[in-house]
C-alpha cells in the first residue's frame, strides 16, 4: 500500500493473524476453552511439606551421652548426603523405629560433619548400621540396601531384644573375657603387615572407595586421621614391643618366629596359594639381617594397613579368621578358638588378655554369645565378636550437656539438593539396588569434579544457532506489535 494510506482489511488481518500464530499457543488454546463457561475458583492444596526425620542426630560431642549412657539397644544409622541408597534405607528405618519404640533408640550420623568418628567406629560403606549394647559396645553391623534394610535390621532386633538367649549371654559377657582375641587378631595383622612387604606396594583400586573417588586423594586424607589418632598410635607402639623380644628396638626374623608359633593354628597359611607366613617373612628385606625394621618404620606400616583396610571394607579381618579356621570350611568352632588361644597365651603370657583369671571359661561364654544357632563362628559373626574392641577413641563422659545438633532437617535437605546424590542410577535395569551407590569418601564431596561437562562444537553452534533464531523471532513480534497498534484508532 501507498505510504500515508490507511491499513486495509487484508493488511491488518494479515499481521493480526502472524502475531498470534507467534504467541504462545497454549494460552489462547485456554482462553478459547474458557468462552462460553461459567468461572468458577478451584482450591489448590498447597504442597505438602516432607516429614521431618524421626532419627535423631548425633555426633563426636554427643556420643557418648548417645550410645555409651544409653539404657538400651541403640541403632546407629551412618550416612552420607549423596548417598542415594541412604535415602531409599531411611524411610525404613524410620517405620521400624516407630515400631520398636520403647525398646531400642534410634540415631544417624552424617558422615560428611562427623568423617572422624566414623572413623573410630569403623564404618567402611554407605549407608551402615551399628548395634550397640550398654556396657558391652557394638555387638553386630549391617550394610544395607533399600531391598533387605528391614529383614537385616529386624533380624538383629529379634537376636538382642526381649529375652533371647544371645541377649542374655551377651549381657553376662565382659570385655575381658574377649581381649585374649583382640590381641590375638592384632598381632596377626602386623604379621600379616610385615609379611607385605616382600612385595611391591600394590595400587589402590580406582573404585575401591567409590565410582569416581581418586583413591590417592582419599588414602592421603584417612593416613591423617589414623596419624592424628594418639591412643591408636600408642596401641601400636605397644604391639611393637611385643614382637621386639630382646627389645632392642629393632624387629628381626628371629623375634618374629616366636610369634608366629603362637598364633598359627595350624601348619601353613589358611589362604589358597599362599606360601606359609614365615616363608613370607624371610622373603621381606632386612628382616633377617642386623638391619631390620625399627618402631617408625613399623607405625608408618601399620598406618598403611588401616588404609588398606577400609578400601577393603568387609573383608579386612579375613586373614585373621583363616588362621583361626585350620581345616578352612569357613567357621570356627568352640574347641579351635579355645586351642588357638591357650597355645596362645601359652606362647606369650605377657600379651594383653592371657592374664585373665578363669581365661577358658569366660572366652568359652564369649564364644556362645556370639556363636550362631549351630554353635559356630562364621566370618560374620567372627567380625561382630573382635570389631570395635580395640580400646581407640577418647574416654567418655556420660552426663555431659547435650550439645545441639549440626544441622537441621531443612538445612540438611537443602545441602542434599545441591549435589548429586549417587554416581549411578541407583537401580540397575532390573530393578535391583545398585551398588555403585554405596561408597566411602574422606573428606569434601567429590562429585563437584563430576558435575563439570565440555560439550562439543557442533552441540555450541546448534544452540548459538537456536538463540539467534529465537533473537529473530522475538524482533519480529515487535515489529508486528508496532504495526498494529499504529493502525487502531488512538483513545482520546
Amino acid at each position: 500500500r501507498r505510504a500515508g494510506a490507511a491499513p486495509s482489511r487484508f493488511t491488518l488481518g494479515h499481521d493480526m493473524a502472524l502475531l498470534f500464530s507467534l504467541a504462545v499457543p497454549t494460552a489462547f488454546a485456554f482462553h478459547a476453552h474458557q468462552v462460553g463457561r461459567t468461572s468458577h475458583t478451584v482450591a489448590i492444596a498447597p504442597r505438602a511439606t516432607p516429614p521431618p526425620s524421626m532419627l535423631v542426630e548425633t555426633d563426636k560431642h554427643n556420643w557418648c551421652e548417645d550410645v555409651e549412657g544409653c539404657g538400651q539397644l541403640t541403632v546407629v544409622f551412618f550416612y552420607a548426603p549423596w548417598c542415594r541408597n541412604c535415602k531409599a534405607v531411611r524411610p525404613r528405618l524410620e517405620r521400624l523405629e516407630r515400631e520398636y519404640a520403647g525398646r531400642a533408640t534410634f540415631l544417624q550420623c552424617n558422615f560428611k560433619a562427623e568423617p572422624a568418628l566414623c572413623y573410630e567406629q569403623r564404618v567402611f560403606s554407605f549407608p551402615t548400621v551399628h548395634f550397640y549394647l550398654p556396657r558391652i559396645g557394638r555387638v553386630s553391623r549391617a550394610v544395607l540396601t533399600g531391598k533387605d534394610a528391614v529383614p537385616k535390621v529386624r533380624e538383629r532386633l529379634g537376636r538382642f531384644l526381649g529375652g533371647s538367649r544371645q541377649l542374655r549371654l551377651l549381657q553376662s559377657l565382659t570385655a575381658e573375657a574377649v581381649r585374649p582375641v583382640v590381641q590375638y587378631k592384632a598381632l596377626v595383622e602386623a604379621l600379616e603387615a610385615l609379611a607385605a612387604m616382600a612385595h611391591e606396594p600394590k595400587e589402590a583400586d580406582a573404585t575401591a572407595f567409590g565410582q569416581g573417588v581418586s583413591p590417592k586423594k582419599e588414602s592421603a586424607r584417612l593416613r591423617g586421621l589414623v596419624q592424628g589418632d594418639e591412643l591408636r598410635l600408642a596401641g601400636l607402639e605397644a604391639i611393637f614391643a611385643q614382637l621386639d623380644a630382646d627389645a632392642d628396638g629393632r624387629l628381626r626374623l628371629a623375634d618374629l618366629e616366636r610369634v608366629v608359633a603362637a598364633v598359627r593354628a595350624g601348619d601353613g597359611d589358611a589362604a589358597a596359594g599362599e606360601a606359609p607366613l614365615l616363608e613370607r617373612l624371610r622373603g621381606v628385606p632386612g628382616l633377617d639381617g642386623p638391619v631390620g625394621v625399627d618402631q617408625a618404620t613399623f607405625v608408618s606400616l601399620m598406618v598403611d594397613k588401616a588404609v588398606q583396610d577400609f578400601a577393603q571394607g568387609d573383608r579386612a579381618l579375613m586373614p585373621v579368621f583363616e588362621a583361626l579356621d585350620a581345616d578352612g570350611d569357613g567357621t570356627v568352632a568352640q574347641a579351635q578358638l579355645l586351642s588357638t588361644i591357650e597355645r596362645f597365651c601359652a606362647a606369650m603370657p605377657e600379651a594383653e588378655g592371657c592374664e585373665v583369671d578363669h581365661r577358658p571359661l569366660r572366652l568359652a561364654q564369649a564364644f556362645n554369645a556370639f556363636a550362631n544357632d549351630a554353635k559356630l563362628l562364621d566370618y560374620q559373626r567372627f567380625v561382630e565378636m573382635v570389631s570395635g574392641r580395640e580400646g581407640g577413641g577418647e574416654e567418655c563422659e556420660v552426663g555431659a550437656p547435650r550439645r545441639a545438633a549440626a544441622s537441621t532437617y531443612l538445612e540438611e535437605e537443602a545441602e542434599r539438593s545441591g549435589e548429586r546424590e549417587c554416581f549411578g542410577e541407583g537401580v540397575d535395569d532390573q530393578g535391583e539396588d545398585d551398588p555403585s551407590c554405596d561408597a566411602w569418601f574422606f573428606g569434601e564431596d567429590p562429585t563437584e569434579e563430576k558435575m563439570q561437562r565440555t560439550a562439543s562444537p557442533e552441540k555450541v553452534a546448534a544452540l548459538k544457532a537456536a538463540g539467534e533464531a529465537a533473537i529473530a523471532r522475538r524482533k519480529q513480534m515487535e515489529e508486528v506489535r508496532a504495526r498494529l497498534k499504529g493502525a487502531l484508532p488512538q483513545q482520546r
